[in-house]
């Protein structure tokens, strides 16, 4: 009875640690230390990830979990925050607040329906309302780009599309500021408490009620008083199921969007590599004219068939047959890919987007649920 609390391990670190956070999913403890290090450590102690500073000078203000235990959002004294994959150990995100951070948390939606035994009319009507993506049916997720040499959309945007509950990262700052992103990837809803509160105050904590109606805030005031204050978020409880539908939609018409810039991307590198095999061949005859009669001698040779003494030792010595055609097979095999990107990226990309918005607009027709003044 005296022994049920004891001691398992002490460990030394090398510099003083400022914060420290346990993942509710995970073995995982997320520490940062006074020189602006973030580090990831089990339950063993053995090291997962370690982020170093952001910038000299600057020091993490604050660290959040994603509810699933995958992602960790990072705050910094400079206003930036960023959000790193635990598992690919990649930041995959960059944001920026007014202000600096002062607190910092991620919240989820609790399902009840999963405890509580609904009628079968509830269960009709909660059907109705949640959002189910039926695209995968009609259109195949767009192929990785992976395979043309280029990096690949970020995992955690592919990811978006799988959400499950409603979940937000929620953003105090200094200057009174609230910062709430769905899925911590769309964009701020900022509230400005020091100016609905009518004096100066910095935020020093947030909370979500459990049916996230009510949001408290802990404020300190100019003066030093510590206050708190109650914001009245109830459009989180009467429209989970549209706001959930509606960022949804929002990721993953952004997930495509940036598909679509990668793949303009690789399809650039692709004609840039034809340019520099060009440019690699001609190079060397260019070197041994005079400036502006490259182009001269090609149209002499195109028009009429005569040949100068250099593009002759050109032609023969430089350009040999073999060498022709193995840059014909490269235009060949560059061109084949452009083409291969076309149709079976662009294209389903292009289909997906057009799936999207389509749904997008079947969401505005339902003015009673997804309308501005409905929602907000």
């Amino acid at each position: 009875m005296f022994h049920c609390i004891k001691q398992l391990e002490e460990k030394v670190v090398a510099s003083e640690i400022d914060l420290l956070v346990w993942s509710d999913r995970m073995d995982l403890v997320a520490l940062s230390n006074i020189k602006g290090e973030v580090s990831l450590h089990r339950l063993t102690w053995a090291r997962a990830v370690n982020l170093g500073p952001y910038k000299e000078g600057i020091t993490v203000k604050a660290l959040a979990w994603k509810p699933d235990g995958k992602v960790i959002a990072i705050g910094y004294s400079s206003s930036r925050l960023i959000l790193m994959n635990v598992e690919s150990k990649a930041i995959f995100k960059k944001l920026e607040v007014t202000g600096e951070i002062s607190y910092m948390y991620w919240v989820q939606e609790k399902n009840q329906c999963k405890n509580t035994k609904l009628s079968s009319d509830q269960e009709e009507q909660n059907d109705y309302l949640k959002y189910l993506d039926y695209s995968a049916i009609f259109l195949p997720d767009p192929p990785p780009l992976s395979t043309f040499g280029s990096s690949n959309i970020s995992e955690e945007l592919v990811k978006c599309q799988k959400q499950s509950e409603l979940n937000m990262l929620v953003v105090g700052t200094m200057e009174g500021l609230v910062y709430i992103s769905i899925f911590g990837c769309s964009p701020w809803i900022i509230f400005n408490l020091s100016q609905h509160l009518g004096y100066k105050c910095s935020i020093l904590s947030l909370l979500f009620s459990e049916e996230m109606n009510f949001l408290y805030a802990t404020v300190k005031d100019q003066y030093g008083n510590i206050k708190i204050a109650v914001i009245d978020t109830s459009i989180f409880k009467t429209h989970t199921k549209e706001l959930f539908a509606v960022f949804m939609k929002h990721e993953y018409l952004n997930f495509l969007l940036n598909y679509v810039s990668t793949t303009i991307s690789v399809i650039k590198e692709t004609w840039e590599n034809i340019l520099l095999e060009m440019d690699a061949k001609l190079s060397k005859y260019a070197s041994k004219v005079p400036e502006g009669t490259l182009a001269t001698d090609f149209l002499d040779l195109l028009m009429f068939g005569i040949t100068t003494e250099h593009m002759q030792e050109f032609l023969l010595h430089d350009l040999t047959r073999k060498g022709l055609e193995k840059f014909g097979q490269t235009i060949e095999m560059s061109y084949a890919n452009i083409q291969k990107l076309l149709l079976k990226n662009v294209t389903k990309v292009g289909q997906n987007i057009t799936y999207h918005l389509a749904e997008l607009r079947g969401m505005a027709r339902l003015e009673y649920r997804y309308k501005v003044g409905c929602l907000f």
